[in-house]
């Protein structure tokens, strides 16, 4: 009889433990006035005895045995005589009526469909109901049975397993010394990545022994270098974006370290693979794909939207840096893939530098000596540079002699610097550039100088437009900073009602400031906008002053008129 789940839960509800209570109260009141059964030794007991001496021969040996058979002494002679003294006295107890009922009721508790073979087992062995009582005990009991039926297999396997002891300490001892793969990856992680915990490695020996997956642990130091090991769970609920990136490179770093253990030939694609990451974390996968990048066997396409990535990726990793790297530059209908040139990204001011009689780049240029003027505190040429980012009283009257000079002030090595048509107004020059521009149709390369110049000339068509349209000279005196977003706020005051005149300025305040604003940090914005983007909020700019413009001079003809 097999006891499952559902059994043993069975017989520990309390209605049947009361049941068997009253059975086996019953059977020791009947056993007590037995022949030669007591409750220390019952039938069960009577029939382990007669089965041990049946098969030890103990009859055939001529031998017999005494029964106190309620004080007479009864000689049994053979193992027939006493089976049946066994069974007769056996049957005169479980045959009680008494006994019975209880038995009656007791299988009426267990006659659900689940247990049918449980009761008709016990219809069959009435006798085990006794034992009942203490289901650990009866537990025991069976396992003991079972290991003495199977005494030699059970023997056999005490001593493999203690031959084995010393092996199977050695075998482990060695897999606790030896480097897997895995621990080998747990220390690159540690060793590279700056984050709040430390990983570990919990069953290394099982890792090496079973083959089973590793089991990481994630252990956080305190400031008094106290530890604590936290749950995988906890652990992403407290980490930032970027540390749990960093995290589920855990992955990615064994399946290359893997690749590069077995030579296997591998093209690795990384896309946007340090996003969210802060600079330490971005520089440590960076000098590890440059790790990798060595390594024979590999070669890496890596793609990115994080201009600084992509930079400090030619920096420290392109072996090649001017032929293969390659930017995506969205044109109106068409992308291409171009070839800025490492000097150019790393450095476009440096580029515009050797080359400042190109009109495009002089004026682009304009943005950087004017913040470099601001970093050290040279007033007169950051607001002379200002007057030309910004409509100011003086912006119409500044030239291109006035750049020259300024520049000479600014940057040491441009004291020889002379540039073509001095005596040109700036302006004049700023409009005469977008124009061009607006007139060429397609986009060759980033052209970060043309967005930047159209950024220009938009902006101050712009203030030029607003300032003409709020008409108050003393408002617009009294900015210090921030003009353009300031004669915005004004105009939408004003001008509440020219909604499509308020879209296409909020278009200008959104899409210029940082590209005229530029520096190592600020690529992002202009790279992002194409330039047929800024061509036509450029037109559309233009369009507004032209239709005040003609309504100026409507106005100006009617009055006329009527003076007439």
């Amino acid at each position: 009889m097999v006891f499952d789940e559902k059994v043993i839960e069975f017989l520990s509800t309390g209605d049947f433990k009361y049941q068997i209570k009253q059975y086996i109260e019953k059977y020791n009141d009947l056993i007590k006035n037995s022949n030669f059964l007591r409750k220390e030794f019952n039938h069960y007991h009577a029939t382990t005895v007669q089965k041990n001496l049946l098969d030890n021969g103990f009859f055939k040996a001529e031998h017999t045995i005494n029964m106190n058979m309620k004080g007479v002494k009864t000689e049994i002679t053979s193992a027939s005589e006493l089976s049946k003294l066994i069974d007769e006295e056996k049957n005169k107890i479980l045959s009680d009526i008494h006994l019975q009922k209880i038995f009656q009721t007791i299988d009426k508790k267990i006659s659900n469909a689940q247990l049918r073979e449980f009761r008709d087992y016990l219809f069959e062995n009435q006798d085990l109901l006794i034992e009942l009582e203490n289901i650990q005990n009866l537990k025991k009991k069976v396992w003991l049975s079972y290991l003495q039926q199977h005494s030699i297999l059970y023997f056999n396997l005490i001593k493999e397993y203690k031959d084995g002891q010393v092996e199977l300490k050695k075998i482990i001892k060695q897999a606790n010394e030896e480097k897997t793969d895995w621990e080998n990856v747990i220390d690159i992680f540690n060793r590279r990545f700056y984050v709040p915990y430390t990983l570990r490695m919990s069953n290394k020996s099982d890792s090496v022994l079973r083959d089973e997956a590793p089991s990481v642990e994630y252990v956080f130091k305190d400031r008094d270098e106290n530890s604590e090991t936290v749950s995988e769970e906890i652990l992403l609920s407290i980490l930032s974006q970027g540390e749990t990136r960093a995290l589920y490179l855990l992955n990615i770093i064994f399946e290359i370290e893997c690749r590069r253990k077995q030579g296997l030939q591998t093209l690795l694609v990384i896309d946007d693979i340090a996003d969210s990451f802060d600079y330490k974390n971005k520089y440590a996968i960076i000098e590890y794909l440059k790790e990798i990048s060595d390594s024979e066997n590999f070669s890496l396409v890596i793609l990115t939207h994080n201009f600084d990535f992509y930079r400090t990726v030619q920096d420290r990793i392109n072996t090649d840096k001017f032929t293969q790297s390659y930017m995506a530059v969205r044109n109106v209908d068409s992308i291409n893939l171009i070839n800025p040139g490492y000097k150019y990204i790393s450095n476009p001011f440096g580029n515009w530098k050797k080359d400042l009689n190109d009109k495009v780049k002089l004026i682009a240029s304009i943005s950087f000596a004017r913040n470099i003027a601001e970093y050290v505190g040279d007033k007169v040429n950051f607001n002379k540079l200002t007057s030309i980012l910004h409509k100011k009283d003086n912006s119409g009257t500044l030239l291109i002699k006035d750049i020259e000079s300024s520049y000479k002030e600014i940057f040491k090595d441009m004291d020889q610097l002379v540039l073509n048509d001095p005596d040109k107004y700036v302006l004049d020059v700023i409009f005469e550039v977008a124009e061009q521009l607006c007139g060429e149709s397609t986009e060759t390369g980033l052209n970060l100088e043309n967005k930047i110049v159209l950024s220009i000339a938009t902006r101050i068509n712009a203030e030029i437009y607003m300032i003409s349209k709020i008409h108050d000279p003393s408002f617009v005196s009294k900015i210090k900073s921030n003009q353009t977003g300031k004669l915005f706020g004004r105009f939408k005051n004003d001008f509440s009602n020219e909604a499509e005149s308020i879209k296409i300025l909020e278009k200008v305040n959104l899409m210029t400031p940082e590209n005229i604003h530029l520096n190592s940090f600020m690529f992002e914005p202009i790279l992002d906008l194409t330039e047929h983007h800024l061509k036509d909020l450029y037109v559309n700019v233009k369009r507004l002053i032209i239709s005040e413009e003609q309504s100026e001079m409507f106005a100006a003809t009617t009055t006329e008129s009527y003076d007439h």
